[in-house]
């Protein structure tokens, strides 16, 4: 009787729900890439100017389990998982051993992001968003258009070390509203605010 009636209510909830494996996060920074893996630019999808809005959920590949190792969630993670960077809050409070030893970790959480993805997606890749991801990645250079977009004006936020990276695809990038809405090609995201 019990099963039935989760059952039951699990069926009503499918619309709302998000795949088995998956979650929805809030995401508060997508890097917009174009199909080839070129860095377009960082949507910030927190609502104006309140810092402490988390950003749009997304529905993404559901989030490691993590205590004091290096394991990366995928196609989406903080910004040293991601794009293997130490923020400058961060950076700030460090002195130079500790920001050393603060750079060799984050050059291992990246890296651990790049194997997580190249272990799902075996080669040859087929999907074309996860295509598009190794080669923004493949460039060596990701981090040069990463400086002058949103995300370099909050590098000064406290907040920083939450950050949560996505990556967004589309047919034309330069019109927002006819992109896929969706992290790294995954399910699309709701307009829902964390």
């Amino acid at each position: 009787m019990i099963l039935q009636a989760l059952c039951d209510y699990y069926r009503r909830q499918q619309d709302e729900l998000p795949p088995p494996g998956f979650e929805r996060k809030a995401i508060p920074f997508v890097i917009v890439l174009d199909r080839d893996g070129h860095f377009v630019d960082i949507e910030d999808t927190r609502a104006g100017d309140n810092k402490r809005d988390k950003g749009r959920l997304f529905v993404v590949p559901q989030a490691v389990k993590r205590s004091s190792g290096v394991v990366a969630n995928l196609l989406w993670d903080g910004l040293g998982y991601a794009l293997g960077v130490v923020g400058a809050a961060r950076a700030a409070k460090l002195d130079a051993a500790g920001l050393e030893k603060e750079q060799k970790r984050t050059r291992e959480m990246h890296a651990a992001f790049i194997q997580r993805i190249h272990a799902v997606f075996p080669a040859p890749v087929t999907d074309p968003s996860v295509k598009a991801t190794l080669a923004f990645f493949g460039t060596g250079r990701f981090r040069e258009g990463i400086r002058t977009s949103a995300l370099a004006g909050s590098e000064q936020d406290d907040g920083i070390a939450q950050l949560s990276l996505g990556w967004r695809f589309g047919t034309d990038l330069s019109a927002r509203n006819s992109t896929t809405n969706s992290v790294g090609g995954w399910a699309g995201c709701s307009s829902d605010r964390a």
